[in-house]
């Protein structure tokens, strides 16, 4: 089951287990809909990474599925994301429901009023081993190309946080194939 926003039922969050950088994405079967749920454990404590998520504008830095986020206020965020065959898709962001420093809530209405929730929750570690940063992302319509979008988002998060810039292989020389 995917992000639950009502009420009667609750979304836990368990530490991940032995590996210390687990990316998985995973989807689950339901009538033409995907449930993403990502996990990573970033080097960074809680309240640095609770400031950075917050700012929903800095997100197009990291997920290329968005072309552009502005702020509307403190919880609504106008966005264009790349839609079929790049095509800009105008989304409207509203952070719902927050708990400072472990989980921020959000949903995103797109054109044809459908409705992608999701969550994003954070979990200080012992002994000053990081923080755990699960998403989970109920998306009633698109496909698997948004786990993965969101998955190297959050690779990319992680290496913006850790290192202070996002790893790529751009302008580098390549090998030749035999």
């Amino acid at each position: 089951m995917g992000l639950c926003v009502n009420t009667s039922q609750q979304t836990t969050f368990e530490e991940p287990k032995k590996s210390k950088k687990k990316l998985v994405a995973t989807e689950q079967p339901r009538t033409n809909s995907i449930n993403i749920d990502i996990s990573v454990i970033i080097q960074n404590p809680v309240h640095q990474l609770f400031q950075r998520i917050q700012d929903f504008s800095m997100f197009a830095e990291f997920i290329p599925l968005f072309i552009s986020i502005e702020a509307e206020g403190d919880r609504i965020f106008r966005t264009l994301i790349r839609g079929k065959k790049d095509k800009p898709v105008p989304v409207e962001i509203e952070i719902f429901d927050e708990i400072k420093y472990e989980m921020l809530l959000w949903r995103a209405v797109v054109p044809d009023h459908e409705i992608i929730s999701g969550g994003i929750w954070l979990k200080a570690l012992s002994a000053n081993r990081g923080t755990a940063v699960r998403v989970i992302v109920d998306d009633g319509a698109t496909n698997a190309v948004m786990a993965y979008q969101i998955a190297d988002g959050l690779r990319r998060f992680k290496s913006l946080v850790e290192a202070g810039e996002i790893a790529s292989t751009v302008g580098q020389p390549r090998g030749e194939p035999l």
